[in-house]
């Protein structure tokens, strides 16, 4: 068994939605970042290819790479979940937890489908929000 542990943070910028594990959530603003600023998927991919030992979602994806402009974390995430496989290993788990600053409600389940055709069936995915002063995102 091995345990990974994600981290992603983006900043507020002007924009009229936010995307969380690929859902894309109106908002008055959206996150300031390369791809889609997807802070669940990516704490995702970094929690994953950490376990794999496998360095960071900025070593595979580099924001300086203008392939990865405004992409889908999504694609990424599938991606990676390949490489996982290709390596012999499967999650067993995933607990995310949201920090957010006047996040509308969204359903869990919404989200945890979006990213659960990545997932085997037997994978439980608990996901917490909390309201705070920004967007943040762990995974173990």
């Amino acid at each position: 068994m091995r345990i990974g542990h994600g981290y992603d943070v983006h900043a507020f910028g002007e924009g009229d939605s936010l995307i969380l594990g690929g859902v894309r959530i109106p908002f008055n603003h959206s996150f300031v970042a390369h791809s889609d600023g997807d802070v669940l998927t990516h704490a995702l991919i970094d929690s994953v290819l950490g376990a794999l030992g496998r360095g960071d979602i900025g070593t595979h994806y580099p924001d300086t790479d203008i392939k990865y402009l405004n992409c889908s974390s999504l694609d990424l995430l599938s991606e990676v979940f390949l490489l996982m496989e290709r390596d012999g290993y499967a999650v067993g788990n995933i607990d995310i937890t949201i920090v957010a600053q006047r996040l509308r409600t969204i359903g869990r389940t919404h989200v945890c489908a979006s990213i659960g055709h990545f997932i085997l069936e037997e994978c439980v995915c608990v996901l917490h929000i909390y309201t705070h002063t920004a967007y943040v995102c762990h995974l173990v």
